[in-house]
């Protein structure tokens, strides 16, 4: 009996240790699995940022290779949805599959709005060729309907064409305007001094009225004078006192001479007019 016992007794020390071995390599089975699950997790994101990355570099390739055609970076950003593409994908092949399906519709849609670009610069070049200062904003418009861009280049020459003829039409005005003002001021001008002519001319005839007044005046004063003084001198000595008066001899008498009276100026009949 005690030697069965001691020998199941060391059956069980070898059956433990076998149990807590089996433990050990359970458990190392488990972390290695952990492991390779965690790298094939991670591998697998790592597959899907670089296919998701290549339908991007694509996508912008095809948009770089338009705006290369178009002349100018006219293309608009273009949205292509990859991340929401791979969504719910397991196997790399369907991951492949889906960005290229989205890649595809991403390069069809650049190149119609390429299209309709194209159309629209040629549109500016053959409306617009002579107002191309209108139309700064080239880059925005030529992402409108062709249809819609025509008829805003079109309105925009019209405008500009209404904005110079106002101009021209004010400053036709202005200038019409200046020289209406020139003239009434010379006109102006021209009837002062004629006013002035005439009143100096009617100041002359006055003047000159006057002087010729004064003048005959001065004569009939003087004939009186020497028709009085004849007389007197016929009447005191005969006609040689007076010749000898006249030729500066002695006085004659000069009792019987009387002043004559100042003529006054004449008084014109009517006012003096200026037409």
């Amino acid at each position: 009996l005690a030697a069965a016992k001691q020998h199941a007794l060391s059956q069980t020390e070898s059956i433990d240790l076998l149990f807590r071995t089996i433990d050990d390599i359970s458990a190392e089975a488990r972390r290695v699995r952990l492991e390779l699950h965690n790298l094939v997790k991670a591998r697998k994101e790592e597959l899907r940022g670089e296919i998701v990355a290549g339908g991007i570099a694509a996508l912008r390739e095809h948009v770089a290779a338009l705006n290369t055609r178009l002349g100018k970076s006219y293309m608009p950003t273009i949205a292509a949805d990859f991340a929401g593409a791979i969504k719910g994908k397991r196997s790399i092949d369907s991951l492949r599959d889906a960005v290229s399906t989205t890649l595809a519709n991403a390069k069809i849609e650049a190149s119609a709005i390429a299209d309709k670009i194209d159309t629209n610069l040629k549109t500016l070049r053959e409306l617009a060729a002579d107002h191309a200062f209108l139309f700064a904003d080239a880059a925005q418009i030529v992402l409108k309907a062709p249809d819609d861009l025509t008829m805003l280049v079109k309105s925009r020459i019209a405008d500009h064409k209404a904005a110079e003829e106002k101009k021209e039409a004010e400053t036709r005005e202005r200038i019409r305007a200046e020289e209406q003002a020139k003239a009434e001021k010379a006109a102006r001008e021209q009837v002062e001094h004629e006013q002035r002519e005439a009143e100096a001319k009617i100041k002359l005839e006055e003047h000159l009225t006057t002087s010729q007044q004064r003048e005959d005046a001065r004569q009939a004063e003087i004939a009186g004078a020497v028709l009085a003084v004849r007389a007197n001198a016929e009447s005191h000595g005969g006609q040689d006192e007076f010749d000898n008066w006249r030729q500066g001899g002695t006085a004659a008498p000069v009792a019987n001479v009387v002043p004559m009276r100042q003529a006054q100026p004449a008084t014109p009949a009517t006012p003096p007019t200026l037409t």
